[in-house]
């Protein structure tokens, strides 16, 4: 469904906050504000964001820190989030990732997933892995 909108393989997870999940177009570069702070749950904002009309750099070298933002709303309350100790930089980088948990049957007996979504993943890859998860998410427009 997406797929006609959106490129999974073009954007890639830079941060989440609560039941929502950013991606960005331009994640090497990607930031917001505060996101080299620790505690990022209490200091990190959303990513800055571009118009879908706006260049990823404009002609004046503008916007390079930031890139068309895609979000998708995830019933992530199963899953674990990192540790406050983390700024949205060393998430990112890879220090730790920004959602993981084990998913059992319904009665719980058995482990049927283990959940690792890390910042940099694809639209494509994150949809996977909630998916074979039985997570309930969606694109928000």
């Amino acid at each position: 469904m997406y797929k006609e909108i959106v490129d999974p393989d073009k954007y890639r997870l830079c941060f989440v906050r609560n039941n929502i999940l950013y991606f960005t177009d331009n994640f090497e570069n990607q930031w917001g504000d505060d996101w080299n702070d620790h505690y990022y749950s209490c200091n990190a904002e959303t990513p800055y964001e571009l118009k879908m009309t706006e260049d990823l750099v404009d002609k004046d070298g503008k916007n390079s820190n930031r890139g068309h933002i895609v979000r998708m709303g995830a019933d992530v309350s199963c899953l674990t989030f990192p540790d406050d100790m983390y700024s949205v930089e060393e998430i990112n980088l890879g220090a730790v990732a920004w959602l993981f948990g084990d998913y059992y049957d319904y009665h719980g007996d058995e482990k049927l997933h283990n959940v690792c979504i890390h910042g940099g993943d694809t639209l494509g890859e994150v949809d996977k892995k909630l998916t074979a998860a039985g997570v309930f998410h969606g694109l928000l427009f």
